[in-house]
């Protein structure tokens, strides 16, 4: 079983370019996943989702246990569903934020939502891609778990344009 003070060194055996360092977003979730993903683990999806996600979790034989938003909501974060979603097997939840391919901007209020319900579970995390948070319609910047919940920045793994993977010291 893996842990989050963990993850850097994994993530250095699959790249030497693990750390807070200067990584395409896609790559620094690849590599989170594969370094902490085993056989049969799961990784929560919210769809529609960028479709690349699915194989991400499958290569590293989790389970991608897909999680869908409402249209009907403006495809809110449904945190309701993702709570019933947890196993002991939940690894990680995955949010895009702006969410390719809605454009939907995750609020603070969900972040924090979803937080009270993932904080009892010390083995998932979230692996935030952030990469479109400038790209915006109404200028906003997407919010991100880690800087909305302090206390979560620990198991926060943040992928943006500007900086990718959040290892430890899990800096946001």
């Amino acid at each position: 079983m893996w842990s989050f003070d963990s993850l850097a060194p994994k993530l250095s055996k699959i790249s030497p370019l693990a750390g807070v360092k200067r990584l395409f977003s896609k790559q620094a979730l690849a590599n989170s996943i594969l370094a902490t993903v085993e056989p049969g683990d799961e990784v929560v999806l919210i769809a529609p989702y960028y479709s690349v996600y699915r194989q991400m979790v499958v290569l590293a034989g989790g389970i991608p246990v897909v999680v869908s938003s409402d249209p009907a909501s403006g495809f809110a974060l449904p945190v309701a569903e993702i709570s019933r979603a947890l196993s002991p097997r939940t690894r990680w939840i995955l949010l895009n934020s702006p969410c390719n391919p809605t454009g939907r901007v995750t609020t603070a209020d969900e972040l924090r939502a979803l937080w009270s319900c993932i904080a009892a579970h010390p083995d998932v995390g979230v692996l935030s891609d952030q990469v479109y948070e400038l790209l915006t319609f109404d200028g906003r910047i997407a919010p991100c778990m880690a800087s909305i919940c302090p206390e979560a920045a620990e198991r926060t793994v943040l992928a943006t344009e500007r900086t990718v993977v959040c290892t430890q010291p899990f800096a946001v």
